[in-house]
């Protein structure tokens, strides 16, 4: 894995684009056409409105604030050999942090985990949770991008065939209430501290995000369709796309603590699962 390149990554110019993702991108009927909208917001940004600044392509998108589920999936994806990006968000999630923080959910995540990827080296996570997400990260910071800590994607509306198409933009975020999940999440940060951080403007045109697969670790407002349907003690939630996988509280609504710890249970196989043929 190469060096890293610096804090900061700045987004490819729209101008480079596949045809694909240009059409996307504009929103335009041909090619020529949407090449010339992306002349004019390139070079006259005052006609540009709301077209994107430039775009980021990702083999993972992983999007949420479940920063346990996260730090799983992360290293599944890297342990087969993709890049990652990752938004983790400050928002309130609704999922049992503190069954999975006991001494038999990290027994569970760390078998889970190390049955499948063993070159983590989950036997010298002796210091809990906080061991288990900075042996997940690893050595791997080179092949992880940040978003900005308030930034918020959300699926546009014209997708291409190959990609999942998104917008980041700044949102602010919101107060954590579960003080295990606010642990996690900061410990997620400093694991990751080093990492580059893809640049989204406060305030001004949206950045274009395309992945290979987006993972949600956590219910998302204003993410695409999802659908509830009702089963034995909780309520599953599919996504729409086939690129669009879903953990956490982004994949079910418990009735009560015991399907709570079932579906936990689930979410920490599948996670060290997901990119397994």
């Amino acid at each position: 894995m190469g060096a890293l390149s610096g804090r900061l990554k700045r987004s490819r110019s729209p101008l480079i684009a596949s045809c694909d993702r240009l059409l996307a991108l504009h929103g335009g009927h041909t090619v020529l056409g949407s090449i010339a909208s992306a002349v004019v917001n390139e070079f006259v940004p005052a006609l540009a409105g709301n077209a994107v600044v430039g775009y980021h392509q990702a083999d993972v998108l992983i999007v949420g604030s479940n920063p346990l589920l996260a730090a799983m999936v992360l290293r599944a994806a890297i342990s087969h050999g993709r890049e990652v990006t990752l938004c983790l968000r400050d928002e309130n999630d609704a999922w049992p942090y503190d069954l999975a923080t006991s001494s038999q959910g990290l027994s569970l995540v760390m078998s889970s985990v190390e049955s499948l990827h063993p070159s983590v080296g989950l036997s010298h996570a002796t210091s809990g949770p906080r061991g288990l997400i900075g042996a997940c990260i690893g050595n791997a910071l080179a092949s992880i991008t940040l978003l900005p800590r308030q930034a918020r994607v959300t699926l546009a509306a014209r997708q291409p065939t190959r990609d999942v198409f998104l917008h980041a933009s700044i949102i602010p975020a919101e107060p954590i209430d579960d003080p295990v999940q606010s642990d996690l999440l900061r410990e997620m940060r400093s694991a990751t501290g080093e990492c580059r951080v893809l640049e989204v403007r406060r305030g001004g045109r949206p950045t274009a995000i395309f992945a290979r697969k987006v993972v949600l670790v956590s219910r998302v407002d204003g993410f695409g369709v999802s659908r509830l349907s009702d089963g034995e003690g909780t309520r599953s939630i599919t996504w729409e796309g086939a690129d669009i996988a879903a953990l956490g509280s982004a994949a079910w609504d418990p009735h009560d603590g015991r399907s709570a710890a079932r579906c936990m249970v689930d979410d920490v196989i599948k996670a060290a699962r997901l990119f397994t043929p």
